[in-house]
């Protein structure tokens, strides 16, 4: 185990300051800085992010920037990657991972699991929730980081665990935003002071630079939230969201984050545009490469619905969260706040299930049924519902219907498609 105090001590750098960080970490501060000697106001720093976590240095000065735990050792020790890499600094290093026998699990219960929103968001390293331009995301996260720093119900209908809530964003003008909190301590009735919330706008962090992601495990040791709302994740990198190897690294800084620092990250992050030639679910519209939905234990989808609600489904989960896709409201409220109520579970009516095929086969072109029910379900309307209603469209002549091979297929009638 590499021991970095008996280092730090070798090395003779001065420490002016020590004090415990995150979960089992430690903090030095360094007074002058070991790459400028002018820096003498403690701004340079050495964390060990937890006892058995990463290495991290630094130096706010500009100058410095750049300047990180790998460039510290090539500093005072040029030879050091001759020698091998201690095993805590190795992103790739081996291990074999917590060994448990099916007899030992056997003998003990699962832990519970706990709960950001009692039975809807659970409290895990990342959760995510996307959603196309202005159907909600950005309410929907304010209203869940108020909810939790209040121990108010999330919507009026799901308990919330109190927490401190640190909401980091990159996306929104501050003013819009101060609008936002403020109507909603009005329409959720939450407290005038206190509150356990803090906003920081125009935030600039790249996770994929060392020296941020140190930064950012400060910022969180300071401000000690128990959850991190980021809005939105493509502000936060500067990887191509395609590309499997480029977001897995930053997908892996955030859940080393989460576990060394002990926080949960909301992530709000954006769906690709929909199209009828993919499937229209909330998994295939998550923007970016598959790795990232494939990183995040739970991900909920957020659609504007016909009737003004937000429909919220389960694009993923790891913990057991919502039976069934939900239905929610964005409302002013008679004082002039605004809140997020809870509607109910999402059901689908005979004329929204018809709405939608009249617009879905618009074009006049033959459409497969499960195309059809794909571009439903990416709607948050119910399969079932949509499916009786092809059915009975067909019987009545609105539809053609027919084959494809073995695929059963539909489109308007003639006389019933309306031209462009």
């Amino acid at each position: 185990m590499f021991d970095l105090e008996q280092w730090i001590n070798e090395h003779d750098l001065t420490v002016v300051r020590t004090a415990p960080f995150g979960k089992g970490g430690r903090k030095w501060i360094l007074n002058p800085c070991p790459w400028d000697e002018d820096h003498r106001d403690n701004s340079a720093h050495i964390v060990q992010v937890s006892e058995a976590g990463g290495i991290q240095a630094g130096c706010h000065h500009d100058s410095c920037a750049g300047n990180d735990w790998h460039a510290l050792r090539e500093l005072l020790e040029p030879d050091w990657r001759e020698h091998g890499v201690a095993e805590d600094e190795d992103e790739t290093a081996f291990y074999a991972g917590d060994r448990h026998s099916y007899d030992e699990m056997l003998k003990s219960e699962p832990s519970p699991v706990e709960w950001l929103a009692e039975g809807f968001v659970p409290a895990r390293p990342i959760v995510a929730v996307a959603s196309g331009p202005g159907e909600g995301k950005t309410w929907f996260g304010l209203c869940l980081g108020l909810s939790i720093a209040a121990g108010k119900p999330l919507f009026g209908n799901y308990a919330t665990k109190q927490t401190s809530v640190l909401y980091l964003d990159a996306e929104n003008p501050y003013a819009d935003m101060h609008r936002r909190v403020t109507a909603l301590m009005v329409g959720l009735g939450l407290p005038t002071n206190s509150l356990p919330f803090v906003y920081r706008g125009d935030v600039r962090i790249n996770l994929r630079s060392p020296d941020d992601i140190a930064r950012l495990v400060e910022l969180i040791s300071e401000e000690r939230p128990g959850v991190v709302l980021i809005d939105s994740l493509i502000d936060f990198h500067s990887a191509d969201e395609n590309s499997a190897k480029d977001m897995n690294k930053v997908m892996l800084a955030l859940r080393r984050i989460a576990q060394d620092c002990g926080v949960s990250f909301v992530l709000l992050h954006h769906f690709r545009k929909s199209s009828k030639q993919a499937p229209n679910d909330s998994v295939t519209r998550f923007k970016g490469s598959v790795n990232i939905a494939g990183s995040i234990d739970v991900v909920f989808g957020l659609r504007a619905a016909t009737d003004g609600s937000i429909v919220i489904d389960v694009a993923k989960e790891r913990v057991r969260t919502l039976a069934k896709p939900i239905k929610i409201a964005l409302r002013d409220t008679d004082d002039g706040g605004v809140t997020m109520e809870f509607i109910g579970d999402c059901t689908t009516t005979d004329e929204e299930a018809r709405t939608f095929i009249r617009d879905w086969l618009a074009d006049g072109e033959e459409h497969s049924r499960q195309d059809i029910l794909n571009g439903a379900k990416g709607r948050g309307l119910s399969s079932r519902a949509v499916d009786d209603q092809l059915k009975a469209m067909a019987k009545e002549e609105e539809l053609k219907d027919g084959k494809d091979g073995h695929q059963k297929t539909y489109r308007l009638k003639e006389n019933n498609v309306v031209p462009l």
